[in-house]
């Protein structure tokens, strides 16, 4: 097969490496192109992403936990103080 004749639009039936797919202009052509060429990259953007997604929660949830505990320890203060003020009256 010519590679000329698969990328002519004026050609829309050609196959392009006998795959069965039918190219119907060089945009076509070159997004089958695009995708078939940076699919491992792409998957691979995916995986950092999602790497980074669960990393934000994690520190999200470090950061609920260490708040409730200062709140936690904050409200056993204030009683303590209230109860000291308490006792003194």
């Amino acid at each position: 097969m010519d590679a000329q004749r698969a990328f002519d639009s004026s050609q829309p039936q050609e196959e392009l490496f006998g795959m069965g797919m039918r190219i119907r202009s060089v945009r076509v052509a070159l997004r089958f192109a695009e995708s078939v060429l940076l699919a491992p990259g792409q998957q691979h953007a995916r995986r950092n992403a999602w790497a980074a997604v669960c990393e934000d929660r994690r520190h999200a949830a470090d950061r609920r936990h260490e708040a409730d505990r200062r709140h936690a320890a904050a409200t056993v203060e204030t009683a303590g103080t209230a109860g000291t003020r308490s006792t003194r009256h």
